[in-house]
């Protein structure tokens, strides 16, 4: 279905640990923003898009145009990729119908292949919203574990904004959670979690959630842990959830042992049932405060 025809100054082959590929028009922008905040470690960028001048915009060196033959995507990930992410916008074509077909090549590579799709507003019309449905289904079974962001729910933010800027709510969202997953996996890490200990909550994950906030300080840690509980931006509250993953990054200040373990307990608390695994970060550029990222895998579909 899909072919490599033209490539953009597409360097040579390199390591990469993660891979991160933006399909469509809203997954490329987001991958492109990503990739120019420069996020440090072992990473590769691609984009994937029909639409050969926005391709042209973009100054990220690995761009492919598609059309309906088989694609070469298998060259870009080396033996040492051990992640993939994919990020679409589904109920257009691009995106609903190629990102379950590049998932289904990398997972079949035995990549950790997680998905990060968004699910279109219902203004968008009943044609699109099943096309995207449909799309979903596929990706559900291309992928280990799927990040649906439902549109839908920003519409209470974006009542009184123009189109545009309604749809750049959706791509920044996209980026923040493909951001965060890249953090987890690439940050310093102060206790002793590696890739297999973080592979465990992902691999047959399916659907999963991400919450996000941010504590001014360490006393404020169980407050933001709350509410990246709430889960705002998708459908689903994870409920029986099988694995869960906290990730908190400190600045320029440290949490305590108490702080932390009050921390997990809480969450050990709002959802018994999972197996939990906690991660502590280091970024300095956040300063005094503190970043909470909450991930749940294995909800039902």
């Amino acid at each position: 279905m899909i072919k490599e025809i033209l490539k953009f100054d597409t360097p040579e082959k390199k390591t990469s640990f993660i891979t991160i590929i933006g399909i469509g028009g809203g997954g490329c922008t987001a991958v492109h923003d990503l990739y120019e905040q420069g996020i440090k470690g072992e990473i590769s960028y691609v984009l994937f898009d029909t639409d050969e001048k926005a391709l042209q915009k973009s100054s990220m060196p690995c761009k492919i145009k598609l059309c309906k033959t088989t694609s070469e995507i298998n060259d870009m990930l080396s033996e040492e990729t051990k992640m993939v992410l994919i990020v679409s916008c589904f109920g257009g074509d691009t995106g609903s119908v190629n990102a379950p077909i590049i998932a289904k090549m990398a997972r079949d590579k035995k990549i950790l292949t997680i998905g990060i799709v968004s699910f279109p507003f219902q203004s968008e019309g009943h044609y699109t919203t099943i096309r995207a449905s449909d799309a979903i289904l596929k990706m559900h079974d291309c992928v280990d574990s799927l990040f649906i962001i439902n549109n839908e729910k920003l519409h209470g933010d974006c009542k009184n904004i123009i189109l545009r800027e309604a749809f750049k709510n959706t791509d920044h969202i996209l980026l923040n959670v493909a951001n965060r997953m890249t953090e987890t996996i690439t940050l310093e890490c102060i206790n002793s979690i590696d890739f297999p200990d973080i592979k465990k909550v992902f691999i047959k994950g399916g659907i999963s959630v991400m919450g996000i906030a941010v504590a001014d300080d360490a006393t404020g840690i169980i407050c933001a842990v709350n509410e990246a509980l709430d889960f705002p931006l998708f459908n689903i509250k994870p409920k029986n959830a099988k694995d869960i993953l906290i990730h908190l990054i400190s600045g320029t200040e440290e949490a305590s042992m108490n702080e932390i373990t009050d921390m997990v307990e809480y969450v050990q608390y709002c959802y018994p049932p999972s197996d939990l695994i906690w991660i502590i970060g280091k970024d300095i550029s956040i300063g005094k405060k503190f970043s909470i990222t909450v991930i749940a895998t294995g909800l039902e579909f």
